[in-house]
């Protein structure tokens, strides 16, 4: 039991939480409500902290398929999160190319 502390939540809840709020999450995200996805995120990872912190001997055996479903959910929205960052990166340097030529026909 060394590192973890024991929890009286019960661990399989905390995963089906994770799940929904993911779920939910990923939702967001397809949607574009990426300011709803970053106010949520903070809540998952509370989630994800109480999970580490819970005593193994207590976790079902049984949760590995909502483990797998949870990390599957988690990699489909890192995936997105990643694309709209690169997304918004290429924006980003577009309107700075904009903004230079605009400034250099400015000074013209």
């Amino acid at each position: 039991m060394t590192g973890h502390v024991v929890l009286n939540m019960n661990y399989d809840k905390l995963v089906n939480e994770a799940i929904t709020l993911t779920r939910q999450m990923l939702e967001l995200a397809k949607s574009g409500d990426w300011d709803q996805v970053i106010q949520s995120d903070g809540r998952r990872r509370r989630l994800f902290d109480l999970m580490a912190k819970t005593d193994l001997a207590t976790i079902n055996s049984g949760v590995g398929k909502n483990l797998e479903i949870l990390i599957s959910l988690n990699d489909e929205l890192t995936t997105l999160s990643v694309l709209e960052k690169e997304a918004c990166f290429t924006n980003f340097s577009a309107n700075k190319k904009k903004k230079k030529a605009f400034n250099a026909y400015i000074a013209c």
